[in-house]
């Protein structure tokens, strides 16, 4: 084994992609990679990690904490500063978060606020509303949107798509799209992001029973909990074989208090902080009632054994972090959907959602986020509880960033994912500069500092 290689003794292993639940074995962690121990003749380095899980790092799928509105919350000591939720989410062993989505004019200042929080890795979601595509969609141009899409991505390093309003709300109103149902624009989409690198997001809320045709691998619906409506969701789920065409996040209320962000105007109560999103409006921070999921037969009888192997864990209150009863969390979702639910809802499931193929599990070729907990006493929800609220030691990238006994280490930076470098022209970011749409049009009076810098 080359310099630098570390092993993992005799850990138990935790890991859903390979089906290793329980088992003692060694994991060697090489140049930032999970390594084959049968390849390692010898180490630099060696921890004992008997007594300990190992597993792979967690992930939060769906954080909001670096975004226009959630900035007036930071500053009135609502969300913790940057390096606290850090350690909350390294506490819990979670090791990469990502923020679904960012406008194009705000993303310089959203990457900023994530640059900020130390150690862990993240990514970034682009948002891209219909009406900023609407041309390629009226002229059938596929290769175009791609285009500009793969313009935008590698010039701001964003990881998947967020659309609110996916030819569905203001279809007719605003795209002047009549000849064109909501199932067949996320046709469009589907052909336009094939093979870009994270999912389609699409709040789960907003879709309906005619959308369903349309949904197709690689879409991701984001808070499945807070629709008030599942039954287009039974319909694809009883009359589909296999897995679902989509992934989806529960965006749970979990059994604590907590807040609970909602979009309003700006009469209300935060005054005149507001966010330019074609019509003014501002995030309000509302303190939650503690209410717990598993009082929600709706969810849970919808969570199935079949779909749990498509959905995530996240929460309803802005980001995981944010749970104070992380114990009485953990025991609900093990006590509702056991063990390998847990690691399937945290770890394997959201990586797959967002795309990312080296991370979510133990395999030869991860990314070397790993995460050790203190083996449970026994086999309970309350002692499994207790182990996973408690992460002994975190590795990012092979490195160790957290340990429980000296806390976070803030000198380790996390990583952020760029896309593939592809050749772009200033002319692909035109739709967001010529006045096509009010979005075009929001977005020009913000683009023009940037200029060289972020857009083009």
């Amino acid at each position: 084994m080359s310099k630098g290689a570390i092993l993992l003794r005799s850990g138990t292993l935790y890991d859903p992609a390979s089906g290793r639940y329980g088992e003692r074995a060694d994991v060697v962690l090489l140049d930032g990679r999970v390594a084959d121990p049968k390849e390692a003749p010898s180490v630099d380095r060696e921890i004992d990690a008997r007594g300990f899980l190992v597993t792979a790092a967690a992930m939060d799928p769906c954080a909001h904490m670096a975004v226009p509105g959630a900035w007036t919350l930071c500053a009135a000591g609502m969300i913790p500063d940057a390096f606290s939720l850090a350690e909350r989410y390294a506490q819990r062993g979670y090791g990469h978060v990502h923020e679904p989505w960012a406008m194009p004019v705000s993303f310089r200042t959203v990457r900023g606020d994530w640059e900020r929080i130390p150690a862990l890795d993240r990514s970034i979601g682009l948002a891209l509303p219909v009406y900023d595509l609407a041309i390629w969609v009226q002229q059938k141009d596929p290769d175009g949107a791609r285009q500009a899409l793969a313009c935008l991505t590698n010039r701001l390093q964003g990881r998947g798509f967020f659309l609110p309003e996916p030819g569905i709300r203001y279809r007719l109103e605003v795209y002047k799209l009549k000849e064109k149902s909501p199932a067949e624009a996320l046709r469009f989409f589907q052909e336009v992001l094939e093979g870009m690198p994270g999912p389609l997001v699409i709040p789960a809320a907003q879709m309906e029973k005619d959308h369903m045709p349309g949904l197709f691998p690689g879409v991701h619906l984001q808070r499945l909990a807070s629709s008030s409506d599942l039954s287009p969701f039974d319909d694809v789920a009883h009359g589909h074989q296999g897995p679902l065409p989509f992934t989806f996040d529960l965006g749970l209320p979990w059994p604590d208090p907590g807040l609970a962000f909602t979009w309003t105007t700006p009469e209300g109560p935060l005054g005149p902080w507001c966010w330019d999103v074609g019509a003014p409006l501002l995030l309000q921070a509302v303190v939650t009632e503690p209410k717990d999921f598993r009082n929600e037969a709706r969810i849970l009888s919808w969570v199935t054994d079949r779909t749990i192997h498509q959905a995530s864990l996240s929460c309803q209150h802005a980001n995981l972090a944010l749970i104070a009863n992380w114990r009485g969390l953990v025991e609900a979702v093990v006590e509702t959907w056991g063990v390998e639910g847990w690691f399937r809802l945290t770890r394997l499931n959201p990586a797959r959602a967002l795309g990312f193929q080296d991370r979510g599990h133990l395999k030869p070729g991860a990314r070397a986020n790993i995460a050790l907990h203190p083996e449970p006493c026994d086999d309970t929800p309350a002692d499994w509880a207790d182990a996973l609220s408690r992460c002994h030691r975190l590795f990012i990238g092979g490195r160790t960033v957290y340990r429980d006994d000296r806390g976070l280490d803030p000198s380790r930076p996390g990583r952020f994912w760029p896309q593939p470098a592809e050749s772009a022209h200033h002319a692909d970011l035109a739709f967001l500069e010529d006045g096509m749409s009010l979005r075009a049009r929001t977005i020009e009076r913000f683009a023009g500092p940037w200029k060289g810098d972020v857009l083009c």
